[in-house]
């Protein structure tokens, strides 16, 4: 197991999670139109909270 790899359970920030959908192709699954805008509202009213995140 790589060891710069942590698994937390913390609620994501809009900003944090609009980067995850723009870096993967899970992106692509939302309408273009007020993107930034839609996921926001979505962060907001749903939590996110278990991920996996690469250190470095």
């Amino acid at each position: 197991m790589c060891k710069n790899i942590q698994i937390k359970e913390e609620r994501i920030s809009k900003i944090e999670y609009i980067e995850f959908l723009k870096r993967t192709d899970l992106g692509s699954q939302y309408p273009k139109e007020r993107f930034e805008e839609r996921i926001a509202k979505l962060v907001d009213h749903v939590s996110i909270k278990s991920y996996c995140k690469k250190q470095g």
